[in-house]
């Protein structure tokens, strides 16, 4: 298997020239046959299969775009594959031998600072207690979000217990 953004020109050429023939299986997916083994290529660019397109250079650029195209067990193999590319990250001959080594050298945080823009508000408050939701925030930023009618109810609330 031959795993690529794209299948040049050059590349096509080759095929032909050593009596191969390159058919599209599918988008992004070829077979080559009449070579000495049966080749399977995939081009990262044009595959239709989210989990494949992890390997391409516009995941690269914006890992967060595939975030919603992939079910739970695709994000599982997105978060596999992160990991690996940690462990890559820490030989220190990597950056010498590959030429897109840094676009690859994201840290986790930087990757999931990337993937959270596309979580909608509502899942990343998901199983927040108040505290933690409203911790850092000056009592003036915890108002500003509260309608005049929901100030006036705090504001009894809050004369209600001074009273009492």
């Amino acid at each position: 298997m031959m795993v690529a953004c794209r299948l040049t020109k050059g590349f096509r050429e080759q095929v032909q020239a050593y009596g191969g023939e390159l058919t599209q299986i599918g988008p992004g997916v070829h077979e080559v046959r009449g070579l000495m083994h049966l080749l399977y290529c995939i081009e990262t660019e044009e595959v239709s299969n989210p989990v494949l397109h992890i390997f391409s250079r516009s995941f690269l650029r914006n890992p967060a775009s595939l975030l919603p195209l992939l079910n739970e067990a695709e994000y599982a193999i997105l978060m596999e594959v992160f990991d690996e590319i940690q462990q890559f990250k820490l030989d220190a001959r990597a950056n010498q031998r590959y030429v897109d080594y840094k676009e690859v050298a994201m840290t986790r945080e930087e990757f999931v600072e990337a993937m959270m823009a596309f979580v909608p508000l509502e899942k990343r408050l998901k199983g927040l207690d108040l505290e933690t939701r409203l911790h850092g925030l000056s009592p003036e930023d915890r108002l500003k979000g509260l309608s005049p009618e929901e100030r006036e109810h705090l504001l009894n609330l809050l004369l209600a217990n001074k009273s009492s």
